[in-house]
């Protein structure tokens, strides 16, 4: 894992929002209604990925980007946040859990 996908767990874990490197964006949301909060994480400005820190789950997207950063990013907040997937690639797709990479898709612990 590089040091600014550390950094960028870190934020995670501290429920801190902030930068990581130039183009990893971290945002707290917090949500009052049900005493939650979520972590937006953007890559050059683009969603990649939504945690919600009550139910320990995340959701991943692409934001049309199926880069190596984007991945890396992705399984680095999975690794980080101990989830078990990882988004793999074969034949210039992409798969998670052995199915197609789909856009929102929801992993939980």
């Amino acid at each position: 894992m590089r040091k600014l996908e550390e950094k960028m767990i870190e934020l995670i874990k501290d429920k801190t929002s902030g930068k990581s490197g130039k183009n990893t964006e971290i945002k707290i949301v917090r949500l009052d209604i049900v005493k939650d909060s979520r972590a937006e994480i953007l890559l050059h400005g683009n969603l990649i990925a939504t945690y919600y820190y009550l139910e320990d789950i995340i959701f991943l997207y692409t934001a049309g980007w199926t880069s190596r950063t984007t991945k890396s990013r992705l399984n680095s907040l999975l690794n980080g946040l101990g989830f078990i997937q990882s988004v793999k690639q074969k034949n210039f797709k992409w798969y998670v859990c052995d199915r197609e990479f789909e856009e929102g898709v929801c992993l939980s612990k």
